[in-house]
């Protein structure tokens, strides 16, 4: 069964057909693929989180996920 999806970058359709997807899925073409992460390292787009401070201990030393504040 063959299906369509939105390029995340263009809005272009990309078939989708059972297992097979394109080198650059879910992107249309490495154009768009390279666009997008470009616009991650512009800082366009940003994943929501705890400012960097907050997993700084006082004493300058970063801690893991795991670890409690001191």
């Amino acid at each position: 069964m063959s299906e369509t999806v939105p390029c995340p970058t263009c809005q272009r359709p990309v078939l989708v057909s059972g297992d097979a997807r394109p080198v650059s899925f879910p992107f249309c073409s490495p154009r768009c693929r390279h666009r997008d992460l470009g616009a991650w390292i512009d800082g366009r787009y940003v994943v929501a989180g705890r400012e960097l401070e907050d997993l700084t201990a006082d004493d300058g030393v970063p801690r893991g996920r795991d670890q409690a504040p001191t």
